[in-house]
């Protein structure tokens, strides 16, 4: 997996958390563009954290999958939070200058999971760390079972 040694070659610990219960369900959807999102807000995470730890995983609701990563990074202030999902949105400080790239990744994450029927949001502290939470919907195959 590439994030994993894109982890080890910063030194950071990479974390996969996974339900323990069980559970029967089906996502349909575009195999390809789930990877663009989870590469997007993966990348972000790795750039963004300069010690600690990524961890990236999901919990299963009843009718949507919650993928989430959480990292140990610079944060994003509260003012930039609702516009870093905007095209060619950067956090602009004198801390952030230094990470490169093109400020689409969100954006394009965004707009993929629109499209899939999902949605996206960031929870934030400046110097502790970012959660990306993003939900896909899901067929609950435990529940069509008891239903047939």
């Amino acid at each position: 997996m590439k994030f994993k040694k894109q982890c080890e070659d910063k030194g950071l610990t990479l974390d996969l958390l996974l339900p323990e219960q069980p559970f029967e369900f089906t996502l349909e959807t575009d195999p390809e563009l789930l990877r663009t999102v989870i590469s997007h807000i993966m990348d972000n995470a790795i750039k963004f954290t300069l010690k600690g730890n990524i961890s990236i995983g999901c919990l299963i609701h009843l009718s949507t999958v919650e993928f989430f990563v959480i990292d140990t990074g610079i944060g994003i202030h509260e003012n930039a939070r609702s516009q870093i999902f905007n095209k060619f949105t950067q956090i602009d400080g004198s801390n952030t200058r230094v990470f490169e790239g093109s400020g689409l990744g969100l954006s394009i994450s965004k707009g993929i999971l629109k499209f899939l029927g999902g949605e996206i949001h960031v929870e934030s502290e400046i110097d502790k760390g970012s959660t990306f939470y993003f939900t896909l919907p899901h067929h609950n195959l435990s529940q069509q079972k008891e239903q047939s």
